[in-house]
């Protein structure tokens, strides 16, 4: 497996893992309409990419397939991290997240936060993230529960 930097012709193929992701790992934990809200069928290509500009946006290939997907901003929101469900348990996230932090640390950021998902809540503990309580994000009409993360970088001397 490879992580390279996501590139416009991959946005199809990133909507596409995000819809599976979400539906296919989430579903225990999120209402059919929260995760409609959150993974639509009919998702907005060009406000999507809009949303990538000026992130850190890279992808993990297998097999010239893309498994797994990060975006996180210049001010260390991760907003966006995606494993496809066959891959999940296999490291891509981590290693995904590891690469995201490298690139932070050398842009002078100490720490990473995020809103995460019921569903993802003990992956990122078990990555050195701090639950600080419930949050609430809006997609439309619909609220979808997460929770309010923090990692502090251990920055070395």
């Amino acid at each position: 497996m490879l992580i390279r930097k996501a590139k416009n012709s991959d946005i199809p193929e990133i909507i596409a893992l995000i819809q599976e992701s979400v539906n296919s790992t989430c579903k225990n934990d999120y209402s059919e309409e929260q995760l409609e809200a959150w993974a639509p069928k009919h998702f907005n290509e060009k406000s999507f990419s809009d949303s990538l500009y000026g992130c850190f946006n890279a992808v993990m290939m297998c097999d010239a397939r893309i498994v797994g997907f990060i975006s996180v901003n210049t001010e260390g929101y991760v907003n966006r991290l995606y494993t496809h469900s066959k891959y999940q348990n296999m490291g891509v996230g981590s290693r995904l997240l590891a690469q995201a932090e490298k690139w932070a640390v050398s842009i002078g950021l100490d720490s990473f936060f995020l809103d995460a998902s019921i569903t993802a809540r003990d992956f990122y503990i078990n990555r050195g993230f701090k639950d600080y309580g419930t949050s609430e994000l809006e997609r439309g009409n619909v609220t979808i529960d997460a929770i309010l993360m923090k990692k502090d970088f251990a920055l070395e001397d």
